[in-house]
This record gives C-alpha cells, sequence and structure tokens, in this order.
C-alpha cells in the first residue's frame, strides 16, 4: 500500500503516524518527507494491507492532529524517479553501467548485460552460467580483462579511494573487446557536503568504434550543408553526392576527377563544409600556377637567414588544403607530397626541424590518375597514396536529367545578376541544351545561359546561346555509352542538318535535297536551332 499524506508542519506529525502503523501491526517499507512552505506531504509504502482493513486504517490517520488530505498513490517520488531513470538507461542504444569505489558493478542497463555477460560466462563452469543472470557484483576488470593490462584504470580507482576534497576528473581510453575497439568512459559520483565532496562510485559507459563511425554518419547525414544546394536528379549525380557526404567525414586524402567545369572546387569545398574541420580554414591552391622554383617554400614555408614564413600547410593546420590540378606539380614536389600525406610531417626550406601538422588534403585532376601515370606526369607512388577515396563527377552530358533544372537555376540566378524579369524559353531552347556536349560542362552551360539572357526580351532564342556547330564523328559517338537511341539518332541528325544547311541555306532547297517537304525541314531546323 502507497499513499501520500498531506499535513501542517508540525513536529511529531511523521512520529504520530508511524505509531499509529505499529497499533495496527504493519510493516513500513519506506517513507519519503517533502516540504513546501507551511504544509508537507509523507509518502509512505507499507506492505500489503487487506482491501477491508483499508478504509477504517485511512480515517484513522485523517484524524492525526495537522493533516489534511490523505490518498492512495501508485508510486513513491523516488520510485518514480528510479523507474524513470531505468527506462532512460534502458532506452540508451549503448552499455552503462555503475562501479563503487572498488570497481565492482552494482548496476548494469541491459544493453550492458547483452554485450558483456555472455562472453564472461564462457570462461565459468556449466552449472554457475545457468545461475547467472546479471552482472551485479563482479568486478569491472573481470568482465573486461583487458583492463588489467592497463596502468590507469588501477590508477584511477587508487585516486577515487583516496581523494577527499579534490575533485575526479572523468576519462576516456580504447579498450579492446570481443574482437573490435570500443571507448571507455568514467565519469565520478560525487557527494557534496559543505565544502568537501566524497566520491561514491563511478558511471562507466562502453560505446564500440563500428558504433561510433555509423553515430558519425547518421550525424552528418542529418546536418544542412552546400551538398544541399547541389542539383541532382541525375541517377549518377545522386550517387556522387553519397558517396561525397561519406568520404568528406574521413581523415585520408580525397581525390576528385572530373573534366574541366564539372564543379571539382565545389565538391571539395562542400566536403570540407560538411567535416569537423568546417570551423577551420579552407585554402584552394592552384598547382599550375606555382612556379616550380617556390613551389617547395609556397608549401611547406621557410626559415633562411633569419626570414621566416609559413606555408599553406602550416597555415591551413586543423583545416583542409585543396590541391587544384595536382598534376602541374614537378615530380620532385610530387615526392615531398607523398611524404608529407604519409606523415604529416614536412620542413620549412632551409630547417632542419620537423613540423606536424593536421590537414586534411583534397587533390583534383581533369584527366584519370591512372592515365596521368602512363603519361608520365604523376608519380606511380603518388597514384597508389591517392587512388583510395576517388570521386569521379561526371560531364553534363552524362546528366541529361539535370539540364532542365540546372537551366532554370541559372536563368534565376542570372536574371538577378542582371536585374531583369526571368525570360521563359521553349521545348526547342531546351532541346538545344540537350543536344549539345558541353565539352566545358557546367561553366560552358552558364556562359551560354547568361549570354543568352543578356540578349533575351521575354523569351530566350536558340541562336542567342551561340553553341558552336558541332559534327560528331563514329569514333565520339562510339564514347555515348549513356545516350539512348533517341539521342544519338538526333545528335546524328542535327550533325547531318548543320552540314547541309551550309550548302543549301535555303530551306526549300534543302528540303529538295533531302526528299521531305518545306514545313517538315523547317521544324527540324528550329528544332535543332539551326539558321538565322
Amino acid at each position: 500500500m502507497r499513499l501520500a499524506i498531506t499535513c501542517v508542519e508540525r513536529v511529531g506529525v511523521a512520529q504520530d503516524i508511524l505509531s499509529l502503523l505499529v497499533k495496527n501491526q504493519i510493516n513500513l517499507e519506506g517513507i519519503e518527507l517533502q516540504k513546501f512552505a507551511d504544509k508537507g506531504v509523507v509518502y509512505l509504502r507499507t506492505e500489503a494491507v487487506d482491501e477491508n482493513v483499508q478504509p477504517k486504517l485511512l480515517k484513522e490517520i485523517a484524524k492525526i492532529s495537522g493533516i489534511t488530505k490523505v490518498q492512495h498513490i501508485h508510486h513513491l517520488p523516488q520510485e518514480r524517479k528510479n523507474l524513470e531513470l531505468q527506462a532512460v538507461l534502458g532506452a540508451l542504444p549503448n552499455p552503462v553501467l555503475s562501479i563503487d569505489l572498488q570497481g565492482n558493478i552494482e548496476f548494469a542497463n541491459q544493453q550492458a548485460i547483452n554485450s558483456l555477460l555472455p562472453a564472461y560466462k564462457q570462461n565459468l563452469s556449466k552449472r554457475k552460467q545457468e545461475k547467472l543472470q546479471t552482472l551485479n557484483g563482479i568486478p569491472l576488470n573481470d568482465v573486461l580483462a583487458n583492463l588489467n593490462k592497463t596502468k590507469w584504470y588501477k590508477a584511477f580507482l587508487e585516486q577515487g579511494a583516496t581523494a577527499q576534497q579534490d575533485t575526479l576528473q572523468p576519462i576516456s581510453n580504447p579498450i579492446q573487446f570481443d574482437n573490435q575497439m570500443w571507448r571507455i568512459d568514467l565519469l565520478p559520483i560525487e557527494l557534496w557536503e559543505t565544502d568537501q565532496n566524497r566520491p561514491l562510485g563511478y558511471v562507466v559507459a562502453l560505446q564500440s568504434q563500428q558504433a561510433m563511425q555509423l553515430d558519425l554518419h547518421q550525424f552528418m547525414a542529418n546536418q544542412t550543408s552546400e551538398f544541399d544546394a547541389m542539383i541532382a536528379s541525375s541517377p549518377k549525380m545522386k550517387l556522387v553526392i553519397e558517396q561525397a557526404k561519406k568520404f568528406a567525414i574521413l581523415k585520408a586524402p580525397l581525390l576528385i576527377q572530373g573534366e574541366t567545369g564539372t564543379g571539382k572546387d565545389l565538391f571539395a569545398k562542400a566536403c570540407h563544409q560538411f567535416s569537423f574541420r568546417r570551423d577551420e580554414r579552407f585554402i584552394a591552391v592552384n598547382c599550375a600556377g606555382l612556379p616550380e622554383e617556390d613551389a617547395e617554400s609556397e608549401m611547406f614555408g621557410y626559415s633562411v637567414e633569419g626570414k621566416e614564413r609559413m606555408g599553406f600547410f602550416e597555415y591551413t593546420n586543423g583545416g583542409t588544403v585543396l590541391l587544384d590540378n595536382v598534376a602541374e606539380l614537378s615530380l620532385d614536389m610530387q615526392a615531398k607530397l607523398l611524404r608529407f600525406l604519409n606523415d604529416g610531417v614536412f620542413r620549412r626550406v632551409g630547417e632542419e626541424r620537423e613540423i606536424q601538422v593536421d590537414v586534411r588534403v583534397i587533390c583534383t585532376t581533369q584527366k584519370p590518375l591512372a592515365q596521368l601515370v602512363s603519361e608520365g606526369k604523376i608519380r606511380e607512388d603518388l597514384y597508389h597514396r591517392l587512388n583510395v577515396l576517388t570521386l569521379n563527377l561526371p560531364p553534363l552530358r552524362e546528366r541529361q536529367a539535370d539540364l532542365p533544372l540546372l537551366a532554370d537555376h541559372f536563368i534565376s540566378q542570372i536574371s538577378q545578376q542582371l536585374g531583369i524579369k526571368e525570360p521563359s524559353y521553349d521545348e526547342f531552347f531546351l532541346q538545344a541544351l540537350q543536344r549539345h556536349r558541353w565539352a566545358g560542362n557546367l561553366r560552358e552551360l552558364y556562359n551560354a545561359i547568361y549570354r543568352a539572357c543578356s540578349l533575351a526580351n521575354q523569351q530566350l532564342q536558340v541562336k542567342d546561346l551561340d553553341l558552336p556547330e558541332e559534327s560528331l564523328p563514329d569514333a565520339e559517338m562510339l564514347d555515348l555509352e549513356q545516350a539512348s537511341l533517341d539521342e544519338l539518332v538526333n545528335q546524328f541528325e542535327s550533325s547531318l542538318l548543320r552540314k547541309f544547311y551550309a550548302e543549301y541555306p535555303s530551306t526549300r532547297k534543302l528540303a529538295q535535297r533531302l526528299g521531305i517537304s518545306h514545313t517538315a525541314v523547317a521544324n527540324k531546323l528550329r528544332q535543332y536551332g539551326i539558321g538565322k
């Protein structure tokens, strides 16, 4: 039976209640007192009381001087707190335990029991295995045997046993268990009395390395980033962005490959912003613009004749360095870069002292790295160091589904820059964009739309794109592996019409040459943006 008894503040009221329980031969199992201004509440938990006896007992309690209310309750306040704490600990995905000052387990949540008990029971006899259901009372270093091989755990317990006034600091360390690495956190539990604290024990939290990596991926996947602003409706582009998010949070060097104008620098910045280095520096270095004689001092700094200057790696410590067009570095500088990637250390020019920094390196190339190795532009050992985390950005011609979205985005962006109302465009304009090969990719598309917008009145015209006339030879057509049959036929038809239109600039003459109607030729010329 559990009761909440409200009463005015009076010395001895609790004693009167307890005396009544003794008179009725009812055992008390728990009592809590709470004080509120001029009144208080006495919470009781007793042994089971017959339902026929309870009404009479409650009336007797209510007659005690100072008592204003008596009611049944489901839980005492501390019981409720304990149940809530049990629910919270049970909901945690990781093992959580508490241990006393000697390191004996006093509590373990279900995740701790599930993770640690089976391995501990393997070393017990079958009879003991059947009886053992909890970890309570077992030394933590018996359950995690590798703790006995460390010095810090024993020292931590000894510090807690002798601590009097100094506050204990929580610690974290790696520990191997169940064939994988875990992080173990020990958090002191202390009771403060006046100006001193007394250690009571420790909370122990465990998290496996695998779980930490999964949590990290899930956390980063939910963060807003520059990736969210990227236009990606095509399957290829969606896949690259998902890969980039996973690579962004790692420390290993990242290689981004793609044709000119595919957005390699944008991906590099997005990877930096998506990582835990987002608040640190991001430096982009154009390797083609580094003079060979100054490349080493620019990269690593120098200390000559009393003059010192830090290089961009040292300046960006903690952040990210983008080496754009890494193949433009000399083979000698590539060797020095390789050493830095392997060890994280370098020497300034003119100095023997080694400097260590923590920098994430992102490299870009326009050609596949393997091809650059065969051309002698990239060292093979650097190739093997960089060819681990690789993003291959698809060219615009392989992103047909993205073209309408990109066109709308650029038109809106450019219209705001020019201070004009957004012009419209028709199907022929979009088809002209989709037929073009876009050797310059996004950069060429932006420039073409900028020109068309600057010349437009209300509607964008194909002729204002000023796209170069293209004629695809058979070898280039074979490269369009991702194109559909209709796309290949349209490309070939466009190439033929451009060729014959140069010889027969009159639509009637061209129609006679091709053996089709004048209207059909006019429609096709308009469709492909050919003519005036």
